[in-house]
């Protein structure tokens, strides 16, 4: 395929652009953003001229930015009423300065569906537009007035947290792992016709999802654990949920941005009801190693941050 793109590229003289040629251009200068290495590549005919290049870029980022007012523009391949959840996190570049300030920490937030997303109006390119201002981003400051306590009564927020409500679902979990490591279990090396334990639950699982669709949003420019930026993150969120037409949507943190995202939904009915805040599966383990640590500190058990990622590397990989 890609030996084709170069023939349909080349015998074209540059006229007739190809996926490879556009896709890695946009990947060569978001990477490196050097010139002269595009049109080393341009010269070979693997990529766009870096003036293509260019347009294409700036013509993403026009149609990636804001709608007009308050409300965050929503990527092209996404669905409406479709069950949605939103992964928001800081990004930080920490360019090399002289004092060791000034560098670039901003939000960055995808959207994902477990569905096939449709794209919406094609994106127009310019002959002209190279470049473009980088917009504004609003931010909507936060300030708790409300004194006391929090209020975690299960009756409150409405939760069942009884064992009956989810004994069925942890009974079916315990009879899928039991059956599992008693089938691995009296199978020879030579014999063993079952997969992993991931590819085991895969094929057992009874509804077959589509791949996941990701949708990009646009840069938030501020630092992603300022309580401001953490109030305007979910203030996009429910203006993403509004316009989806769904009745909640799921939000996922990291530690740092988790605290306050629920301080901030704890104090407002509205987000309670319509926005679900969960941690990301590194952090829940991140937690629940300090957890550990925590109760058995008197026996000699300390895990701090460094020890935590230790921890985590060695039981992923």
């Amino acid at each position: 395929m890609s030996i084709a793109q170069d023939l349909i590229y080349a015998e074209s003289k540059g006229r007739k652009q190809t996926h490879k040629s556009l896709a890695l251009g946009l990947a060569v200068r978001q990477l490196t953003g050097s010139v002269r290495l595009l049109t080393i590549l341009h010269g070979l005919g693997h990529v766009a001229s870096p003036s293509t290049v260019s347009k294409h870029d700036t013509a993403l980022a026009i149609a990636s930015v804001q709608d007009e007012g308050d409300e965050i523009k929503i990527p092209r391949n996404i669905n409406q009423s479709a069950f949605t959840s939103i992964v928001w996190d800081n990004n930080d570049f920490n360019e090399e300065t002289l004092s060791g300030k000034g560098t670039t920490h901003v939000a960055n937030g995808i959207i994902l569906q477990n569905m096939q997303g449709r794209m919406g109006e094609k994106v127009l390119v310019s002959k002209k537009t190279r470049a473009m201002k980088a917009p504004e981003s609003k931010i909507f400051p936060f300030s708790n007035r409300k004194k006391g306590a929090i209020s975690l009564k299960t009756e409150a927020s409405g939760v069942v947290l009884n064992e009956e409500s989810y004994s069925h679902e942890l009974n079916t979990a315990r009879m899928a792992d039991f059956l599992y490591i008693m089938s691995r279990k009296n199978a020879s090396e030579n014999l063993q016709y079952l997969p992993g334990w991931t590819g085991f639950n895969t094929q057992i699982h009874e509804e077959t999802r589509a791949p996941t669709t990701i949708g990009y949003l646009p840069v938030i420019d501020a630092p992603g654990t300022d309580i401001a930026t953490v109030n305007t993150l979910l203030k996009h969120s429910m203006s993403i949920c509004d316009r989806l037409n769904l009745p909640e949507i799921v939000l996922v943190f990291d530690e740092a941005i988790y605290s306050k995202a629920q301080s901030i939904r704890w104090n407002d009915e509205e987000l309670k009801k319509r926005l679900v805040i969960r941690l990301g599966n590194f952090h829940t383990i991140m937690s629940f190693c300090s957890a550990i640590a925590k109760i058995f500190k008197d026996a000699g058990l300390q895990v701090g941050k460094q020890s935590r990622h230790y921890v985590l590397y060695k039981f992923f990989f």
